[in-house]
């Protein structure tokens, strides 16, 4: 697999901090994938294949450590 189709989720409700994640990933020749909140980021996993997940710890709905569980569950598992 080439480093550019490699999947990698960014799951934050910053708006600043999710676009400079997306910009230091794509520097590092990866393909981003963003979201700012749960619903989207669940929706993203169930659509496409994501390898790797970066989310917030402090999400409003949900901490991140139960959307990476709940991630397992749906799709990395």
């Amino acid at each position: 697999m080439k480093k550019s189709e490699i999947q990698i989720l960014v799951v934050d409700d910053d708006i600043t901090v999710l676009r400079v994640l997306e910009g230091a990933i794509k520097k590092f020749g990866f393909k981003p994938l963003v979201a700012k909140n749960i619903d989207l980021a669940l929706q993203q996993v169930r659509m496409v294949q994501v390898h790797a997940a970066i989310i917030d710890c402090m999400l409003p709905a949900k901490n991140g450590v139960d959307l990476a569980i709940e991630f397992r569950d749906t799709r990395f598992g």
